[in-house]
């Protein structure tokens, strides 16, 4: 049955068919990359080891590559699914590294070595930490491992970001782009308060990217917020 499983879950991650979003992508944080091509990663995941097919793009004045698709499945860094990360979490919390390895193999057959299972157990640690000092900005902010905690803690329910919150940002677009000429400021910042109050993101998204054709404009500002929206925009309908 894992075998299956696994089958059909390599054909679920794969039937974006690389998610390929054109020739040149945006971080989110206003960096270009190129497409060059499709790169393959081994995931380990509760069902096996599945090959994940990914659009690979480069930036040539930093060196770096980026997958999109690592960001939408939160397997950036990591070859280890989001759920066995949780299970290498929960057992290095509850004995030792060496004996949590040990249970990932018996009771899920997943070969961990215990170096890894304390090296996850300490980020999810550190993000649990993290949510209980911060959760309600880091949640309504979008992070990503918030709605993963959310999904695991409660399956099925409707994932939403605090409209309040997603507010600050096209205000720093706003303020980036129209300084202190407040009647465009008003002006602009009160249609995309109608946009998102009508559940329309994608309107949103529009405006911020015309901005970038503005004498002036602040494209680092714009890339970072048109990321933030585009992650978050099936949680503002």
């Amino acid at each position: 049955m894992h075998g299956i499983g696994r089958s059909m879950l390599e054909m679920f991650v794969n039937a974006d068919g690389g998610d390929y979003r054109g020739k040149t992508v945006s971080d989110g944080e206003g960096h270009r990359y190129d497409f060059i091509g499709f790169r393959n990663k081994q995931l380990t995941t509760v069902l096996g080891l599945v090959t994940v097919k990914r659009a690979y793009y480069y930036n040539r004045e930093s060196g770096k590559g980026y997958c999109p698709k690592d960001c939408a499945l939160d397997i950036e860094g990591t070859s280890y699914s989001s759920g066995v990360r949780r299970m290498m979490g929960k057992v290095g919390a509850c004995r030792s590294f060496a004996l949590g390895s040990e249970d990932m193999q018996e009771l899920a057959g997943i070969v961990v070595s215990a170096k890894e299972v304390e090296r996850v157990s300490q980020a999810v640690g550190d993000q649990a930490e993290s949510f209980h000092q911060a959760a309600a900005a880091a949640s309504l902010d979008g992070a990503p491992w918030i709605w993963n905690i959310a999904d695991e803690q409660f399956c099925g329910a409707t994932q939403i970001v605090d409209l309040f919150h997603a507010r600050e940002h096209y205000w720093n677009v706003a303020r980036a782009c129209f300084g202190q000429d407040k009647e465009k400021l008003h002006q602009w910042t009160e249609n995309r308060r109608k946009e998102l109050d009508d559940g329309r993101p994608e309107a949103v998204i529009d405006a911020i990217t015309h901005c970038l054709t503005l004498p002036g404009h602040n494209q680092a500002i714009c890339g970072r917020e048109i990321g933030y929206f585009e992650k978050n925009k099936e949680r503002m309908r």
